[in-house]
């Protein structure tokens, strides 16, 4: 059951109080908690949480005025909205004053009931939506931090499910290249490649599932040194220089001069998203080339030691192409272009996935261009990239 807003009604004659009460009591559902000075006004505000108060101004002692000023003071009080009440003072310079103090109305006797209920009204529906949206962050919160533990619980699943599935996969791909030395009849070796590239997908397989449950459980860090990414690009040639051979392909790399030689990024993060791109444009190109072409967006001072530059880095290839429905897709978690082609390349569509998060952690943004049958570009901009200005 929820409280029913409370209003603090002020004012040193009781008379007053009750005729407030009887006034507003038949128009609102509301509580009211009555102050017959302004150190009692301050007590209750301590006590309670108000929506509104209505205060009178001319009260012995501590006058409204200065009752509010002191509310004001406080931190719970200090945006509680405050209606002067006066048959005393009417003039325009007393409700500029009661408006200077911090209150959000001033009203003088005799008061029309019609208008002070409407400006009530106001006031209790402010704090009815506040106390909404309140309650909406509170239940956000507790949703959050639920989601944060259950992150937490499959992330550790996860990696204790990775770990006792590897050390069988292992042995199975330690046996089946035993055998594979061992066995000379084709047949029988078609067999034990078979369940050697089993072995080896259903490995990389696991361990991408670990990756992107540890970057969504937020366990992943981007630790940022200053490294030459040129090795980097030469490191993922000869990687695939065996496929790339075999497939007959032409690769390229192309880094524009404008290029420093030591550039502020994660090495493994990128290396890894790099392999990522490389390696699903050898997986789907056939025919034609790879490029790998980067350059710089724009140049700006960091401080007085350091330059800052944007930086585009485009895997281009020639392979089998995005259709454009799929195009907003193909960064989902398992998600590939369709079944066929996720039996024909192996694969549920994970890499993509773990490139897309990899590159916003790193502060930058991946975008894609394809065509069906002439081939796809992903193109990855990253922000701020520090260098040395004497690089």
């Amino acid at each position: 059951m929820k409280l029913r807003p409370k209003i603090l009604i002020v004012d040193d004659k009781i008379e007053n109080l009750i005729a407030l009460e009887t006034l507003l009591s038949n128009r609102h559902d509301i509580d009211f908690i009555r102050a017959l000075s302004g150190n009692e006004a301050l007590a209750m505000t301590l006590k309670y949480d108000f929506a509104l108060a209505l205060i009178d101004v001319q009260m012995p002692g501590m006058d409204g005025f200065e009752t509010v000023e002191l509310m004001r003071l406080a931190e719970k009080t200090r945006h509680l909205p405050v209606i002067f009440i006066s048959a005393v003072y009417k003039e325009t310079y007393y409700q500029i004053k009661g408006i200077e103090t911090g209150a959000a109305d001033f009203v003088t006797k005799p008061m029309i009931p019609e208008i002070l209920s409407g400006k009530v009204r106001v006031f209790i529906d402010l704090y009815k939506h506040k106390k909404e949206l309140e309650e909406t962050i509170q239940d956000l919160e507790k949703a959050r931090e639920a989601a944060e533990v259950g992150n937490l619980v499959k992330t550790e699943f996860i990696a204790n499910i990775s770990h006792e599935l590897r050390t069988p996969i292992h042995i199975i791909l330690g046996f089946a290249e035993m055998l594979d030395f061992q066995i000379t009849d084709p047949a029988q070796k078609c067999y034990i490649e078979t369940i050697k590239s089993g072995g080896k997908n259903l490995l990389a397989l696991l361990n991408d599932i670990l990756d992107l449950s540890k970057i969504e459980a937020g366990k992943i860090k981007i630790n940022r040194e200053y490294i030459n990414i040129r090795s980097i690009f030469n490191e993922i040639k000869q990687v695939f220089s065996v496929e790339l051979s075999r497939k007959e392909l032409e690769f390229q790399i192309n880094i524009s001069n404008d290029i420093p030689s030591q550039l502020f990024l994660d090495t493994i993060r990128l290396r890894q998203t790099l392999f990522n791109l490389v390696g699903n444009a050898v997986k789907f190109t056939k025919t034609g080339y790879i490029k790998i072409k980067v350059y710089p967006l724009e140049k700006k001072d960091f401080d007085n030691n350091h330059e800052s530059i944007d930086l585009k880095i485009a895997v281009e290839d020639t392979g089998i192409g995005i259709p454009s429905k799929l195009q907003k897709e193909i960064f989902d978690i398992f998600r590939q272009q369709d079944n066929r082609l996720s039996r024909e390349y192996e694969g549920i569509g994970i890499g993509l996935a773990i490139v897309k998060r990899l590159v916003r952690m790193m502060n930058g943004s991946i975008s894609l261009y394809s065509e069906p049958g002439k081939g796809s570009m992903f193109e990855i901009h990253l922000c701020d990239v520090l260098m040395y200005k004497d690089a």
